[in-house]
């Protein structure tokens, strides 16, 4: 694999990378960035990180979010 193919481009603010802080600032702290993604060295593996597991942090976000009132 050459070493371009794991380059994504990028455009706008590098640093916030054109999120809206509260957004960014909540992916930072959350737990699943800090233990699941942050290791993560290259985009195929994020995605695939994200393809396979995402499931499980999202149903249990989704039950805790559920508000009957």
């Amino acid at each position: 694999m050459a070493r371009d193919s794991n380059v994504l481009a990028v455009w706008g603010n590098k640093e916030s990378m054109n999120l809206n802080s509260l957004v960014l600032n909540n992916i930072m702290s959350s737990q699943y960035f800090k233990n699941a993604l942050y290791e993560k060295k290259t985009y195929h593996e994020v995605v695939d990180e994200i393809y396979y597991q995402v499931n499980i942090y999202l149903l249990l976000y989704c039950l805790n979010s559920i508000f009957i009132g």
